[in-house]
């Protein structure tokens, strides 16, 4: 339903965003991050793991 998805990804989207931003500046951590470095670090392995589910769900494996 897009409907919910859209204005969900904007909202998680946005949070998201702000946690990073909030880490990169020094709260969390006592040095300095660039924010992009962070959202890679965050987002690579959630889009490796939506492909690979992608992937196994076409092939019909029925590992992972």
């Amino acid at each position: 339903n897009h409907r919910i998805l859209i204005p969900a990804s904007f909202i998680v989207g946005a949070i998201l965003s702000l946690i990073v931003t909030l880490a990169s500046n020094g709260y969390f951590f006592s040095v300095s991050i660039p924010i992009n470095a962070l959202l890679g670090l965050v987002g690579t392995p959630f889009v490796l793991s939506l492909l690979v589910r992608a992937n196994n769900k076409s092939q019909g494996a029925s590992y992972v």
